[in-house]
């Protein structure tokens, strides 16, 4: 049950009964919970017969209730943490060491019982969690629940915070994390951010706030905010001051506010897919703002806003008219529905070249498919390569099957080094994706084509005919995991087991594929920079060359020599005779 004060007292029994009062003025500042009607019924009834009972009589029966009253709320009231203001300090340690937060690695935090007072976070890069339980303040007194000025990292999750002047304060921090959480009945400000506090992420709470602002952000940027349902507030979302930019605002649900969002000043951020609803004003523009951008393009679509008349002909969920809310800033899509959180997708894109011969055209497959696991059929796929620091070029576009597949061929307009990418828009109900590949394509012979693919980037690709050794460097994110598939012609290795692969020096396994004229190889590895070397064994191959020629252009050209001259001395004979 929740500690809670009631103030209507059935005065009517007492009102006329100073000793009365004062006995049940003692049983209610002993237990701050509500005393049961029916005792204050009986206490009172008993109060206007006391004229006929004996003075030991009546205090009997006060000492009786006192007691009865006392076994009643001791039945109820849940164990609640010491009040007093709980620092983690530093060095790790919780102070007073005697709080119910627990720690066995001064990384997690965790509430072991509900909370009356402030919280005050003095270590970086930690974990706070509340385990469903609630800190709760006093809202007679000007008070943080959880303060974070200055931190990094922290991450503050599971809990209910109310009570204070302001549930979360932020003030210069950065990188931090407020998730999954309830905050209410806070008297200022539900999460206070201010003073360059960046790169924050505020996702997935219940902000509630009577006559009070959900969301207050000054000279802030960089900071993302989504899946929030702030509701019942003077204004849901406040944002103040030219400085504060960068900031993405999206797949929140802001309902039911004095004010859904004022702005006053600020530009240059991202303000979409949020549903606007039944607030008394949507929106409202203090000073002159900048440009934000309101929307996420026209596949996407910008907000919902609940009372929106524009049509909708086509039947693609945007509304044909935008919302205009200044020359500035105009909601060029607005949703016609309420929208539900954008799912994510995933799109993969790999290349297989059916042939290693000069010329040789390029298969570009991949999928679309969303987080679960769901293909996304009739999705149109745009394919792009770049090389060097040369813009992206379309190379073409599929539209997917009903197993998210789809398929495109490319001639690469020369040899060398290509990044391809493949790129899906997205739309109203699914977040757009992109993935990238390289190419790498080394010619042999003014013939052949060693190509490797990866998801890593390829320098140094390189062939040494003395000792038949493709080698290259593979660079990525330390501790990512690294792939690479490489092509090799049949007709130059009739033998693809016979290949010794290494990174840095040390043999790996590899798997290997037929396809057409060709081998497929492919080992992975764990991302920093390594340098690859396959030791192919061409079929035939001496390994040397002479005057930059390899030996059997020699041969041929000694073959047809010896020809030459069989033939010659053959003529001379004849004419001898």
């Amino acid at each position: 049950m929740e500690l809670q004060h009631n103030s209507e007292k059935p005065e009517r029994y007492i009102r006329d009964h100073s000793e009365c009062r004062s006995s049940l003025s003692l049983l209610e500042n002993m237990y701050t919970r509500t005393i049961p009607e029916a005792l204050i019924t009986l206490h009172g009834n008993v109060c206007m017969e006391k004229m006929s009972l004996s003075r030991r009589a009546v205090v009997g029966i006060l000492f009786t209730l006192l007691l009865i009253a006392m076994l009643n709320s001791a039945s109820n009231i849940k164990t609640v943490g010491a009040s007093g203001t709980i620092n983690i300090r530093i060095d790790g340690s919780v102070d007073p060491s005697d709080a119910p937060i627990e720690t066995s690695d001064n990384v997690t935090y965790t509430f072991n019982a509900d909370i009356n007072d402030s919280i005050v976070v003095e270590r970086d890069n930690i974990v706070i969690d509340g385990s469903g339980l609630t800190l709760l303040g006093d809202r007679r007194l000007v008070t943080i629940g959880i303060d974070l000025s200055e931190r990094r990292g922290v991450v503050i999750r599971n809990m209910t915070i109310g009570n204070f002047t302001w549930g979360i304060y932020l003030a210069s921090s950065s990188n931090n994390i407020i998730s999954d959480n309830v905050i209410m009945d806070n008297t200022a400000t539900g999460i206070r951010m201010l003073e360059s506090s960046s790169n924050n992420t505020i996702s997935r709470n219940q902000i509630v706030t009577t006559d009070a602002l959900g969301i207050y952000l000054l000279s802030s940027f960089n900071n993302t905010f989504y899946q929030n349902t702030i509701k019942g507030s003077s204004d849901g979302m406040n944002f103040e001051d030219g400085s504060s930019f960068f900031n993405d605002i999206h797949d929140n649900n802001i309902t039911s506010n004095a004010v859904g969002i004022r702005l006053s000043g600020i530009s240059n951020n991202k303000i979409y897919h949020n549903n606007f609803i039944n607030n008394g004003r949507h929106l409202l523009v203090q000073s002159t703002p900048g440009t934000n951008i309101w929307d996420y393009g026209s596949a996407n679509g910008g907000n919902y806003w609940s009372g929106y008349t524009g049509m909708d002909a086509d039947g693609d969920g945007i509304g044909d008219s935008p919302i205009i809310i200044d020359v500035n800033n105009i909601d060029r899509y607005p949703l016609m529905e309420i929208c539900k959180p954008w799912r994510t997708t995933g799109i993969s894109v790999s290349t297989s070249p059916p042939s290693t011969l000069l010329g040789f055209m390029v298969n570009i497959t991949g999928s679309l498919s969303d987080a679960n696991k769901t293909h996304l059929e009739d999705k149109a796929v745009s394919l792009f390569y770049t090389s060097g620091d040369n813009p992206w070029f379309l190379i073409s576009s599929d539209k997917t099957d009903q197993f998210g597949l789809y398929s495109v061929q490319w001639i690469p307009p020369a040899t060398g080094y290509f990044q391809i990418m493949a790129q899906w828009a997205g739309n109203v109900t699914h977040l757009g994706a992109s993935n990238s590949t390289t190419l790498n394509t080394l010619p042999y012979q003014n013939r052949y084509v060693f190509s490797v693919e990866s998801n890593s980037t390829i320098s140094e690709l390189s062939f040494n005919t003395t000792s038949q050794e493709l080698s290259f460097v593979a660079t990525g994110p330390t501790g990512t995991n690294g792939y690479v598939k490489i092509t090799l012609a049949k007709s130059l290795v009739s033998d693809a087991t016979g290949i010794k692969v290494y990174v840095d020096n040390e043999s790996i396994n590899y798997s290997v594929k037929s396809f057409g004229d060709s081998w497929l190889l492919l080992f992975e590895y764990l991302h920093s920079s390594h340098t690859v070397t396959l030791v192919l064994n061409l079929d035939g191959f001496s390994g040397t060359t002479f005057l930059g020629l390899e030996w059997w252009i020699w041969v041929v050209i000694i073959v047809m020599i010896s020809a030459m001259i069989i033939t010659i001395a053959a003529v001379l004979a004849k004419r001898k005779h």
